[in-house]
C-alpha cells in the first residue's frame, strides 16, 4: 500500500487536460450507506452526458471494491481514464464524495499532516520490534532478536565474567539494532531500562530524532499504539509553534517567506516553496484551466489565456497540488496562526529573480 507522501505525490500529477470533471474521488469512513447514496444522487443530477456516463461507470468499479474491502478507505478513480487509486487511511476520514478535473487531495494531505510518519521500537534487552506508524497504516517494519541469558546458572562462570559476557552480547544487540532505525521521527518504548540505555548509545543526530520515551510491555500493543499516537500529535504541536516562529522571523527580517494567496500561488508554481503554510478549513473558490495550468480566484466559464472551458476549483486546492509536484512540505494550522498572513504562507528554499 502507497505512503500518504508518496500517494500524494502520485496524485498531484494527474488531470484532465481538457478540465473536463472526470475524476471521482471519495473519502469513506466504511459505515456511512446513506452518505454514499446521498451524495451519489447529487452528484448524478449535476452531470450529464459522457460525464454522467463516466461517473456511472467509475461508481460501479468503486462499489464493487467496497463490496469486498471493509474498513475505511480513500479512492481515486476515473474509469475514462483508467485510472484506479485506493488506500486504507489508519483513522476513518470525514466522508466526501468529489467529482473534479483531478484528484481531490486536500482531505489526504491534511490526514498526511496530522498523522505524520514516524518510527516506533518497542524492545527489551534480547527482543526490538520496529512498526512504521502512518496515516496509510501502521505495519511491522522488522522483527530483532537475541538470544541472552538473564540470569547466572549454577557452577562454571564466575559471577563477573558472566556479567562481562552478558553486558557484551546486549551491546552488540543494540548496536544492531541501532543499525537498523529508518530516518524520520522515532518514539522508544518497552519495559525496564533497556530503552533508556538504548536512548544513551545512540548518536547524537538519531537522540535528536526521538520524540518520546515510553514505558510498557511488550505484549501490551494496543495502549503502546495509543500512547505513541498521542505522543506524536504533541510532537507535532510543537513542531508547528516552530514553523510558525520561523515563518514571523523570515517576514520581520524580509527573509526566505511569502504570504496571501497570489504570491503563495507564484512561489509554488516556480518551484520555491520548501513549506506550505495552509490554514485549516480555509477555501477559496475559484477556476482552473488545466491545459494552461491557469488558476485565478472568482468565476469564469472560459480560459482568459487560450479560451478553452475551465473548471471550478478550490484555489486552496490546487495550490497544494503545485507544492506537491515540487516535492514541498504541507502543514496545516489553525486559523488563529495564518489570520494575519491571509490563510495562507510559505516558506521558501530561494527568491526568484525580481522578487527580493
Amino acid at each position: 500500500m502507497p505512503s500518504c507522501s508518496q500517494a500524494l505525490h502520485d496524485l498531484a500529477e494527474i488531470y484532465d487536460p481538457e478540465s473536463r470533471d472526470t475524476y471521482i474521488s471519495l473519502y469513506y469512513d466504511g459505515q456511512d450507506h446513506k452518505f454514499l447514496r446521498r451524495r451519489t444522487k447529487e452528484i448524478r443530477r449535476a452531470l450529464e452526458g459522457e460525464e454522467r456516463e463516466n461517473f456511472d461507470a467509475t461508481m460501479e468499479q468503486i462499489h464493487a471494491y467496497l463490496d469486498g474491502h471493509g474498513g475505511p478507505r480513500a479512492i481515486f478513480a476515473s474509469d475514462r481514464h483508467d485510472f484506479w487509486y485506493a488506500m486504507q487511511p489508519t483513522v476513518s476520514p470525514d466522508n466526501a464524495l468529489v467529482v473534479d478535473s483531478s484528484p481531490y487531495i486536500r482531505p489526504l494531505a491534511a490526514l498526511a499532516d496530522e498523522w505524520r510518519a514516524f518510527s516506533l521500537l518497542l524492545l527489551n534487552h534480547h527482543h526490538a520490534r520496529l512498526y512504521d506508524v502512518s496515516c496509510s497504516e501502521v505495519a511491522v517494519q522488522d522483527e530483532l532478536s537475541t538470544r541472552i541469558q538473564s540470569k547466572h546458572s549454577k557452577g562454571g562462570w564466575s559471577q563477573a565474567r558472566f556479567q562481562r559476557i552478558r553486558t557484551g552480547a546486549i551491546n552488540r544487540f543494540f548496536d544492531n539494532v541501532v543499525a537498523e532505525l529508518p530516518d524520520g521521527p522515532l518514539i522508544l518504548a518497552g519495559p525496564g531500562e533497556a530503552k533508556n540505555e538504548l536512548y544513551n548509545r545512540l548518536p547524537g543526530h538519531i537522540q535528536e530524532r526521538v520524540v518520546a520515551v515510553i514505558d510498557t510491555e511488550m505484549d501490551d500493543e494496543r495502549s503502546l499504539l495509543d500512547a505513541s499516537l498521542t505522543e506524536a500529535a504533541a510532537h507535532e504541536q510543537r513542531r508547528h509553534k516552530k514553523l510558525l516562529a520561523r515563518l514571523k522571523k523570515e517576514v520581520l527580517t524580509d527573509g526566505l517567506a511569502t504570504y496571501g494567496t497570489e504570491a503563495v500561488q507564484r512561489a509554488a508554481r516556480n518551484g520555491q516553496v520548501e513549506v506550505l503554510l495552509v490554514e485549516q478549513g480555509y477555501r477559496l473558490p475559484g477556476w482552473i484551466c488545466e491545459r494552461c495550468q491557469l488558476v485565478h480566484p472568482g468565476t469564469a466559464t472560459t480560459c482568459r489565456n487560450c479560451g478553452q472551458p475551465v473548471s471550478k476549483v478550490d484555489v486552496i486546492e490546487e495550490i497544494i497540488e503545485f507544492a506537491e509536484r515540487t516535492d514541498a512540505a504541507i502543514e496545516f494550522l489553525d486559523s488563529e496562526a495564518l489570520e494575519n498572513f491571509g490563510h495562507l504562507a510559505a516558506l521558501l528554499r530561494y527568491r526568484a529573480q525580481g522578487n527580493a
